[in-house]
């Protein structure tokens, strides 16, 4: 889901660009180029290890005096949740993770996506957690955990056939559900 995120259509942007007359001669808003699906892999593995779970009051609490200058300078007024949980402020997500890392007795941290709490993410420390893979495939278009992220990102994928600027039709989760094609 994060890892699509940047793809998500910028509602100003679509609009200033829908406002230019002519032919439509860029790459569409809210479309994933069949590029990115090059060497892309997804995959179930059991995970042992310690993790840091960033969004309990402790974590929270302990994060605290060591991000709050730096919260202060990028002009927020402190350190909460709600900071690690805004993608504007990348750099002290990495703060947070370097911290956690550099503490040494965790092999990874935990958090919520931010869209969705029902959504986890895990990050891994290299070397530290121990993996063990159950299956691994590359990335369908048609993979159905891939179109459940589309259909909340509001994301497409370029179809097969029906071809227009090396764009078509997709389908989305919704619609496979409601047994339709989208255009």
């Amino acid at each position: 889901m994060e890892t699509l995120a940047r793809f998500r259509p910028d509602p100003k942007l679509k609009e200033e660009l829908a406002a230019i007359k002519g032919e439509d001669d860029f790459q569409p808003i809210g479309y994933i180029s069949t590029d990115w699906f090059n060497d892309r892999y997804i995959g179930r593995a059991r995970v042992k290890g310690r993790y840091a779970d960033l969004y309990t009051k402790e974590w929270v609490s302990q994060l605290r005096p060591h991000l709050q200058p730096e919260c202060i300078e990028l002009g927020l007024p402190d350190f909460d949740l709600s900071v690690l949980m805004q993608a504007q402020k990348r750099i002290i997500t990495q703060m947070t993770s370097n911290y956690v890392n550099g503490i040494g007795s965790f092999d990874g941290i935990y958090y919520a996506s931010r869209y969705g709490r029902d959504l986890e993410n895990w990050a891994l420390f290299e070397f530290r957690a121990e993996i063990h893979p159950i299956e691994t495939h590359g990335v369908s278009p048609d993979d159905p955990v891939l179109l459940e992220a589309l259909d909340i990102l509001q994301l497409q994928v370029p179809g097969p056939d029906k071809e227009r600027s090396g764009f078509s039709w997709v389908i989305s989760l919704k619609d496979l559900i409601l047994g339709k094609k989208s255009g």
